[in-house]
């Protein structure tokens, strides 16, 4: 079904699937690794504009004079979490990245948001991409048992196999949508 130029669909899962254009490929790969260096490097600026024993009071006072120091102060560790993904522990012991979570007021997860990375730069149904190595923080082992499944496999078994499951899962990948 088509409607406003976005397409929808079921699976033989129940999970609607929906197709909105986007950016090319191409063009979305490198403007994620971008904005991943960007926001790292924002988080180290504002550290060092924040740091008191660098000599230039000039540089920091034309910051101080646009912001204030409390609109700054959280500012690096919200660029670093937004440059890299939150790691979910599973019942298996495994860690699934999400890139955004909604939770309930008791904490319990309500939506959880994986990026679908399509790295074949071919068409693809978000839900039959695997995990890639590249989504999981540096540092942190990929979880080789969800590379080796499709997101589908993985939502299905994995995440919606938890004790205490999100509600709602929402893969997303370059024009691509899906909710189950």
């Amino acid at each position: 079904m088509m409607a406003y130029g976005v397409e929808y669909s079921w699976n033989t899962y129940g999970i609607l699937s929906i197709t909105v254009p986007l950016l090319p490929k191409s063009q979305h790969h490198r403007q994620q690794k971008r904005v991943r260096s960007v926001l790292t490097l924002c988080g180290e600026v504002v550290e060092l504009l924040l740091d008191h024993t660098i000599p230039d009071a000039e540089v920091r006072a034309t910051v101080f004079q646009h912001w204030s120091r409390d609109q700054l102060a959280d500012l690096p560790a919200e660029c670093r979490t937004l440059a890299s993904p939150t790691l979910k522990e599973l019942d298996n012991g495994g860690h699934v990245p999400l890139i955004g979570e909604v939770t309930r007021p008791n904490g319990a997860p309500e939506l959880w948001a994986l990026e679908a990375l399509n790295m074949s730069g071919e068409a693809a149904d978000p839900l039959e991409l695997p995990l890639q190595p590249v989504q999981y923080p540096a540092g942190q082992a990929a979880d080789k048992t969800l590379l080796d499944l499709s997101l589908e496999e993985s939502i299905t078994r994995q995440i919606f196999g938890r004790a205490e499951p999100p509600r709602t899962v929402y893969p997303a990948s370059d024009g691509h949508a899906a909710a189950s």
